[in-house]
């Protein structure tokens, strides 16, 4: 990211356009010669490489090129190089303030008077006189010695430039859209990284891929520039999925849109992307608090979707058969809360909740599953007691048949009855169904029941939906079922309009 004085864009109606480097030869030219001077520079005082800088920015305005640009790239090679200052045997401070202690007792001196402070200085500190002047000042930015220097070379220098410039428009954002596409693996590793950031987000799936709502650090009372570097380092990790687009809300003099996406790949450098192993304490104190109390543990183990939301909980724990989801809800703003509550209550399969208790809202979260609550640290014993609980009652649940369900029952209804989730109901019909039933769609019935089904209609001169309800309404089965029974039986309704005796089934 640059210091944000070297943005380079323009404004075009209410969008923002970047100046980015498409690498025409007086970009290249410059970039190299940028090179070539921090490059001879190797030993020397930074104040001498400045001054050449302020050389060579000069005579490219006069060429038309914008001083920003010149000075942007000097800044990334500036951090190419590694600095020291000179060794001394007194340190610099030291000096200056012997000598501006004799200098003071002079109360003012002339040109002979401050040799003689000098060499008194040096003779007090045993150094030699000539050097003391220089070793005086070793420690400023201009005196110390460029040891070293990455050197890169042009093309990607600039390639370099167009993500700091992308980074540095980005620390003006109020918020930012980001629709990306990619393996299951890339998308994985870009919630983790956004996670592990600290960035607040929401995402919701679409047809071909996933769009995330993040809020930018312009957003963020107090927490501008740590959340507004956070959100430019995601910048790598987004230009590594296969397809992205970012639309942010800038905020300059005017509200401005910044619209661009993977057309200008080649613009920027090309990123491996590194996975990181937990995004907070809380994360690692869970996981190892789990595994040792008997648990497998797997990180963000699916995306879960659900009313064109995504949900990506935080751990998968297994114990044998026992199946949990862990959602660790920490500190967040309220709308976040909000729409967190929102995703999780779509969410069917059984959860463990480990909540702060400082959040203020944190009582309504007890509606959607088992809660631990903490505070600041999550304590071993009280968590091992808590999945010790949890285990042993969904142990309970699995091990309770759907008994008495009579000829016919929707899923629904059974859990209800049984009291417990229909998601632990469907995971123990799929290892075993009860003798003389079949397990089909929504439904529990009796193997005969959907023979008859079937005999029904293939006996029925009329094959609407409304001739063969009614048949099967003669036969006792209740007409809440039939749609489902019908299709279970191998067959399909079509239905032409709201009437349904237009229905046909075929």
């Amino acid at each position: 990211m640059l210091p944000l004085q070297l943005l380079r864009a323009r404004r075009s109606g209410r969008k923002l356009i970047l100046k980015f480097c498409s690498g025409r030869d007086i970009e290249l030219e410059l970039a190299e010669e940028l090179i070539s001077v921090f490059r001879k520079h190797v030993g020397r005082k930074v104040g001498e490489l400045e001054r050449e800088l302020e050389d060579i920015e000069e005579r490219y305005e006069g060429m038309g090129v914008d001083f920003k640009l010149v000075r942007g790239l000097s800044t990334l090679l500036e951090r190419k190089c590694d600095v020291e200052t000179k060794e001394t045997k007194v340190k610099p401070d030291q000096i200056r303030r012997i000598v501006f202690e004799r200098a003071a007792k002079l109360g003012g001196f002339v040109i002979d008077e401050r040799e003689e402070v000098l060499k008194a200085a040096a003779e007090e500190l045993k150094i030699d006189p000539s050097g003391i002047e220089e070793l005086m000042w070793a420690d400023w930015d201009e005196n110390k010695e460029i040891k070293s220097f990455n050197e890169p070379t042009a093309a990607d220098l600039l390639r370099e430039y167009n993500q700091s410039l992308l980074q540095t428009a980005l620390f003006r954002a109020i918020r930012m859209e980001l629709f990306v596409r990619g393996g299951s693996g890339k998308i994985k590793l870009l919630i983790r990284d956004i996670k592990a950031k600290g960035l607040m987000y929401y995402a919701e799936s679409l047809k071909n891929g996933i769009r995330f709502l993040i809020d930018g650090p312009a957003s963020v009372l107090k927490l501008t520039t740590r959340y507004g570097t956070s959100l430019a380092k995601l910048v790598p990790t987004i230009i590594s999925m296969d397809s992205w687009r970012i639309v942010a809300d800038i905020r300059m003099r005017k509200p401005l849109i910044l619209d661009l996406s993977d057309s200008l790949r080649d613009l920027f450098p090309a990123h491996e992307i590194t996975t990181v192993e937990y995004d907070s304490s809380l994360e690692r104190q869970f996981h190892e608090i789990a595994a040792s109390s008997g648990w497998e543990v797997i990180r963000e183990p699916y995306p879960i979707v659900s009313g064109g939301s995504v949900f990506f909980p935080d751990f998968l724990i297994k114990k044998g058969d026992v199946k949990l989801l862990v959602e660790i809800i920490g500190f967040w703003t309220h709308d976040y809360i909000k729409k967190k509550l929102q995703k999780m209550k779509q969410v069917s399969d059984k959860m463990l909740l480990l909540v702060d208790r400082n959040l203020s809202c944190s009582r309504f979260f007890e509606e959607l599953g088992d809660v631990l609550y903490f505070d600041g640290k999550i304590k071993y014993a009280e968590l091992a007691k808590k999945l010790s609980e949890v285990e042993k009652m969904m142990r309970k649940e699995a091990e309770v048949l759907p008994l008495d369900i009579g000829d016919i029952s929707s899923l629904d209804e059974i859990s209800s009855r049984l009291g417990f989730e229909k998601s632990v109901l469907i995971e123990k019909l799929r290892k075993k169904v009860p003798a003389g039933y079949i397990f089909t769609g929504n439904l529990l019935l009796k193997e005969n029941i959907l023979k008859e089904v079937k005999s029904v209609i293939e006996s029925c001169e009329r094959r609407d939906l409304r001739s063969i309800s009614d048949l099967l309404s003669e036969k006792g089965i209740p007409e809440r079922y039939h749609t489902a029974l019908i299709e279970a039986a191998g067959f399909k309704v079509i239905f032409r309009g709201l009437d349904e005796s237009k229905a046909e089934v075929i």
